[in-house]
């Protein structure tokens, strides 16, 4: 018998081991293991007195009617307790993470079907994930030992950004899998591209404090230096903390006011001010958009002058817009103007190669002509530049000695303005910002 009790013992062991916190019935170790439930219980007596009179186990054997577990000891707990409670600000390990997005893409699923998935036990992570409030549980499984059933939370979506679960991205393998044909890194890959588009999406904390008017960028690091700044209740003093439209922030006290981005996309019409205010009391683009009820605090990216029409985008994204705006990410822009004169081909050239404009010579841009009127003696030109100087277009026609007498801007990086009359606007389509990011990386 002593030479067989071990490895009964084992089994036992390893049984109530992998079973995790939902445990194993009697009936299941009977079936399992083949031995009668006499036996099970004499072994399983035998364990329970080996930990409690091991004091360097840390394992007790509790049950609950037929149904056996293991568990850490009570005097354990101000540690166990310490691993479990890791402040979110910490990033999640590529287990929790692996574990996170099965239950995301699978649930309701029990312990068990995610151990088939990954190949390795998953109890640790479960609760680690359970402690945090991005997962919950959602009943029982009506099967044998009734497993409980994982799901994922109202903090898993505040989490990653999402509004709900139909916002995370597709698996990479679209068809129907069996269950063995999936493994823990397809559930990963996928929700790793929505933490990685997150990650994207957050901005520097003094930026944010900054555009939200508490004060200027460099005013805020001292104020962050300085520990008068909360993230998520905790005080924050180092610089780079990058923070989401779900974080909290609290300055001194009293919560941060953060809009959510929005992008609009204007036709400019003719004598309105491409600005947020004028002095002189004229119409501006801002105020086209609040007529019709944007309340947001927008303002244009770049300018269009006071008698030119066209494509204008206006947002709060003070970082896209200054990216949209500088040199070295040359967006294009397409104009169509109406000049005095009949252009010709060395005109046409002339614009493309370069001409000089205040002393420096334009880059190279695309020019074709429309159509010419002979008898009102204006031609019009399409021209396509990817700088932004003031009045460059107007500067560069007179520069070839065709003045500018209307001009319309027709395209904006991939942005058009089909269907928009002018005075018209509407929102940018989440791929249309997803596109203006992507130029201007």
């Amino acid at each position: 018998m002593n030479n067989i009790e071990p490895t009964n013992l084992a089994k036992i062991e390893g049984l109530l081991f992998i079973s995790g916190d939902e445990g194993i019935t009697l009936g299941d170790l009977s079936k399992i293991t083949g031995f009668m439930k006499p036996a099970i219980l004499g072994l399983l007596q035998r364990l329970k007195t080996r930990y409690e009179n091991d004091p360097n186990s840390a394992l007790v054997l509790l049950n609950s009617g037929d149904t056996y577990r293991l568990a850490t000891k009570h005097e354990l707990s101000p540690v166990i307790k310490h691993y479990f409670e890791v402040p979110l600000t910490i990033p999640l390990t590529r287990a929790l993470l692996e574990v996170l997005a099965i239950v995301a893409y699978r649930q309701p699923i029990t312990r068990l079907e995610i151990d088939d998935i990954r190949g390795v036990q998953s109890s640790g992570s479960l609760q680690k994930l359970m402690v945090r409030g991005l997962l919950d549980t959602h009943g029982r499984l009506d099967a044998p030992g009734r497993p409980f059933l994982y799901v994922t939370t109202d903090s898993f979506l505040d989490y990653f950004g999402l509004s709900s679960l139909k916002e995370l991205p597709p698996l990479a393998k679209q068809e129907d899998l069996d269950l063995d044909d999936m493994n823990g890194d397809l559930f990963l890959e996928a929700l790793q591209a929505r933490q990685k588009q997150q990650e994207e999406e957050m901005e520097r904390l003094q930026k944010v404090m900054a555009e939200a008017g508490v004060a200027s960028r460099r005013a805020s690091e001292k104020l962050i230096a300085n520990g008068h700044v909360q993230v998520n209740g905790k005080t924050v003093t180092e610089m780079g903390i990058k923070v989401g439209d779900h974080d909290e922030v609290v300055v001194d006290g009293v919560p941060l006011h953060r809009e959510a981005h929005v992008y609009y996309l204007l036709n400019k019409p003719r004598a309105v001010i491409t600005s947020a205010h004028d002095d002189k009391g004229r119409r501006t683009v801002v105020d086209i958009l609040k007529e019709e009820g944007v309340e947001e605090r927008v303002y244009p990216v770049g300018r269009l002058d006071y008698d030119t029409t066209g494509i204008l985008l206006l947002t709060n994204d003070g970082e896209l817009a200054n990216r949209l705006m500088h040199p070295k990410f040359e967006v294009e822009k397409t104009y169509i103007a109406k000049v005095r004169g009949i252009i010709n081909n060395n005109d046409l050239k002339q614009l493309r190669i370069g001409v000089e404009v205040n002393g420096r010579l334009t880059k190279k841009a695309k020019s074709r002509l429309i159509e010419t009127d002979h008898k009102k003696q204006t031609s019009l030109v399409k021209l396509t530049i990817h700088e932004g100087r003031y009045h460059q277009v107007k500067l560069m026609f007179d520069a070839i000695h065709h003045p500018v007498i209307k001009l319309h801007r027709e395209t904006y990086g991939p942005l058009d303005l089909h269907g928009l009359q002018y005075g018209e606007f509407r929102e940018l389509k989440q791929d249309e910002v997803k596109l203006l990011k992507k130029i201007s990386k």
